[in-house]
C-alpha cells in the first residue's frame, strides 16, 4: 500500500512533470518564439564601453514574478527565453507578459550585466545594454594568495582560501579578474546591473546611489569559477569617483555594502565599508566573490508622468530613464510605460529629493529630448509634463552635454571629469568677482599660464552653436575675461584642440564656499574649425 506522503510526492512529481512538458515550447531562442496570445517582445542592442556592438552575447530572460511563486521551477520555465546577439549586437526575444522580467547578459572576457523590464502583451520594448571588458587579470598561486588591482580598486586574496564549485580546496594557479566601475561616467553607468535599489538588512527595498562598484571573478586554468572558502574573507578597496569626493562635501564615513544576486536580479546588503584616510576609496571585507557595490540610500521625493507622440497619443512600452544631475549623478531609475503611456504603471516613482534631475524616453531607436526638472522635498509628489517621443522631432545631436563643477576640471576630447590640476584638464568654471556686488562665474583656461595677455577664451554672444564654425581671430584679453552668461556660446582653447560650448544653466551660490554648477552643451575639435 502506498502511504499518504508517498501519494502526495507522486502527485507533486506528476504536476511538475506536466508543467515541464508544457514549458518546453516556451524555452526557445528568438528564432522560434513563443506563440501564445499573452506574449510581448524585447529587442535591443548590446555594445562595449566604446559603443562597439558585441556579437555572441548570451541573453536569458526569466519572469521574476513566476520565479517567486510556489511552483517556481515550472512557472519559470514557462515564462522564459534565451537568445544570442547577432553580428551587429542586436537581439530579439518573446515571452509571456509580466511586470518584471530579468534579462541577463553574459560574454567571455566581459562583466555580467542585467536589466529588469516589463513584458507587455502585444508590445515591443527596446533596450540598450553595455558590457564592460574585464579590467585587470592576474594569475595567483592559490596557496600563496596575492593582490589584484584595477584603477585604484583592489582585492587581496589570502593563502589557501579558494575552493572550486564543489567546495574542495583549490591549490593550483588561479586567474583573478578585477574590474572597477565609476557610475558617474556614461559607459559605467549603463553597465550597472539591475536597478539602483536593493534589499537592506531590514529586508526593506530602498533606492540608493552608487559611490562605485567592482566585479571580482576568479577562475581556474580551464575557466571554471572559483569561490572563497566558507568562513574566509577577502579585503577589497572600491575607489570613489572624483566628482563624489571633491568640492565642499565629504563622502559618508561609512557605506553600506551590497552584492548583486544574478538569479534574483537584486542587490542585497551585506556588511559595511569604511572611508579611507585619503577620502578617495571605501575599504572592507567580503565573504564571497560577486559584483560588489558601495551604495547609500537617499531621501525620496516621488514623480509620475506620461509619454506621448507628437499628436498627444500615449506610447506604450517606452523606456523612461530618470537620472540625477546635481547634487549627485550616481543614481538612476528606469521604468517602462503602461498601455496608456503612463509611468510608473502603478503608484509613483522615487527620485532623490531636492535635486536637479534629467528625464527622457526611448523606444525603437528613437529618443526624446532630455527634460530637466527639480524634485520636491522629502516625501513630496509631483506630476511631470508629458514627454514627447516622436520620430519627426527626434534627431541625433552632434553636441555633448555635461555638468561641470568649480572644483573639477574637464577633458573635452575624452568627455571626462578630471582634477583641476590634471595635465589633461582643458579648463573649469570658477568664481569671477570683479566687484563685491557682481558675483558670477567665469571659465579658467590652464593654457593661459606664463604671463600671456590672452585668455584663450572668447564670448561669441547669444548665438546658435551651428553659427560658430571656427575659433575667433583674437581671444578676449585676460584683463577683461568675460563672465559666463546663460544662453551665450563660448570658444576656448584645449590641451589638444578647441571647444565651443553653450551655457544651458549657471548656478552661483550666495555662499562663497558653495558649489558653482555649470550645465553646458559642447562640441570639441582637434583643429581650429568646427565641423558640426
Amino acid at each position: 500500500m502506498v502511504k499518504k506522503n508517498q501519494k502526495s510526492s507522486l502527485l507533486l512529481y506528476s504536476l511538475l512533470l506536466f508543467f515541464f512538458v508544457l514549458s518546453l515550447p516556451a524555452c526557445n531562442s528568438s528564432d522560434d518564439p513563443v506563440t501564445t496570445d499573452n506574449t510581448g517582445t524585447v529587442t535591443g542592442t548590446v555594445a562595449d564601453a566604446a559603443g562597439t556592438p558585441l556579437s555572441g552575447v548570451a541573453l536569458s530572460a526569466v519572469d521574476l514574478n513566476a520565479a517567486s511563486s510556489s511552483v517556481a521551477s515550472a512557472a519559470q520555465a514557462i515564462s522564459s527565453a534565451v537568445t544570442t546577439t547577432d553580428a551587429t549586437g542586436q537581439f530579439s526575444l518573446s515571452m509571456n507578459e509580466t511586470s518584471r522580467a530579468l534579462l541577463t547578459f553574459t560574454l567571455n572576457g566581459h562583466v555580467l550585466t542585467a536589466q529588469i523590464t516589463p513584458i507587455l502583451k502585444g508590445q515591443t520594448v527596446t533596450l540598450e545594454a553595455v558590457m564592460a571588458a574585464e579590467g585587470a587579470t592576474s594569475t595567483l598561486d592559490a596557496t600563496v594568495g596575492g593582490t589584484v588591482t584595477h584603477n585604484n580598486g583592489s582585492v587581496v586574496i589570502a593563502p589557501n582560501t579558494l575552493v572550486d564549485a564543489d567546495g574542495i580546496d583549490f591549490i593550483g594557479q588561479a586567474d583573478v579578474a578585477v574590474t572597477t566601475f565609476d557610475p558617474t561616467t556614461e559607459s559605467d553607468f549603463k553597465a550597472f546591473p539591475g536597478e539602483f535599489e536593493g534589499l537592506d538588512e531590514n529586508q526593506q527595498t530602498v533606492p540608493f546611489m552608487s559611490y562605485g562598484f567592482m566585479d571580482i571573478t576568479p577562475t581556474d586554468q580551464n575557466g571554471d569559477a572559483l569561490q572563497l572558502k566558507e568562513g574566509s574573507t577577502a579585503a577589497i578597496i572600491i575607489p570613489i569617483p572624483l566628482s563624489l569626493r571633491s568640492g565642499f562635501t565629504s563622502p559618508p564615513a561609512t557605506m553600506p555594502l551590497w552584492y548583486f544576486d544574478p538569479d534574483l536580479g537584486l542587490w542585497i546588503q551585506e556588511g559595511t565599508l569604511t572611508l579611507n584616510n585619503a577620502w578617495d576609496a571605501y575599504e572592507g571585507t567580503v565573504g564571497h566573490f560577486s559584483i560588489w557595490n558601495a551604495d547609500h540610500p537617499y531621501d525620496r521625493a516621488f514623480v509620475s508622468g506620461r509619454v506621448v507622440d507628437g499628436s498627444g497619443n500615449p506610447i506604450a512600452g517606452a523606456v523612461v530613464v530618470v537620472r540625477g544631475v546635481t547634487p549627485r549623478n550616481n543614481w538612476s531609475v528606469r521604468v517602462t510605460t503602461a498601455t496608456d503611456g503612463t509611468f510608473p504603471s502603478t503608484g509613483t516613482l522615487p527620485v532623490e529629493a531636492d535635486s536637479r534631475i534629467d528625464i527622457w524616453a526611448t523606444k525603437g531607436g528613437i529618443s526624446s529630448t532630455a527634460v530637466r526638472f527639480t524634485s520636491g522635498g522629502a516625501s513630496s509628489s509631483q506630476v511631470l509634463v508629458d514627454i514627447i517621443l516622436d520620430a519627426a522631432t527626434s534627431s541625433t545631436s552632434p553636441y555633448m552635454s555635461t555638468t561641470l563643477l568649480a572644483s573639477n576640471g574637464f577633458d573635452f576630447s575624452e568627455n571626462l571629469m578630471v582634477t583641476s590640476s590634471d595635465t589633461n584638464s582643458d579648463g573649469y568654471p570658477t568664481f569671477w568677482d570683479p566687484t563685491t556686488l557682481n558675483r558670477t562665474g567665469a571659465w579658467w583656461v590652464p593654457t593661459n599660464a606664463g604671463g600671456s595677455t590672452d585668455s584663450f577664451f572668447a564670448d561669441m554672444g547669444p548665438v546658435t552653436m551651428e553659427s560658430v564654425t571656427e575659433i575667433p581671430a583674437a581671444w578676449d584679453a585676460w584683463a577683461t575675461i568675460p563672465s559666463l552668461t546663460k544662453g551665450n556660446v563660448y570658444v576656448a582653447k584645449c590641451v589638444d584642440g578647441h571647444v565651443k560650448f553653450k551655457v544651458i544653466e549657471l548656478i552661483v551660490p550666495d555662499n562663497p564656499h558653495g558649489e558653482l554648477i555649470l550645465d553646458i552643451q559642447y562640441y570639441w575639435s582637434a583643429t581650429t574649425t568646427f565641423a558640426d
